[in-house]
């Protein structure tokens, strides 16, 4: 009977051993696929980004060209 209890505990450390590497298995694609996301929603994140400060850009270079144009409108008193 010692024989039997040490081999079921042998089976059991295996099929312990086996979900372990199962489950660690599964968790590697699981971290890459969050790597990956998160590598995406990074671009994404950068991609709004740059099209915020293009906007950005055009309207203060619009308002420096009124701006100039109004500073030329004005009277010259003396400006050099």
């Amino acid at each position: 009977m010692a024989k039997k209890k040490a081999s079921s505990r042998n089976s059991n450390v295996a099929s312990n051993e086996q979900q372990q590497q199962t489950a660690a298995s599964y968790q590697k694609p699981a971290a890459e696929l969050s790597r990956e996301f998160s590598m995406e929603e990074d671009h994404d994140s950068s991609e709004e980004k740059f099209q915020n400060l293009k906007s950005l850009n055009a309207i203060l270079l619009k308002q420096t060209v009124e701006r100039r144009q109004q500073i030329e409108t004005l009277p010259g008193e003396g400006v050099a």
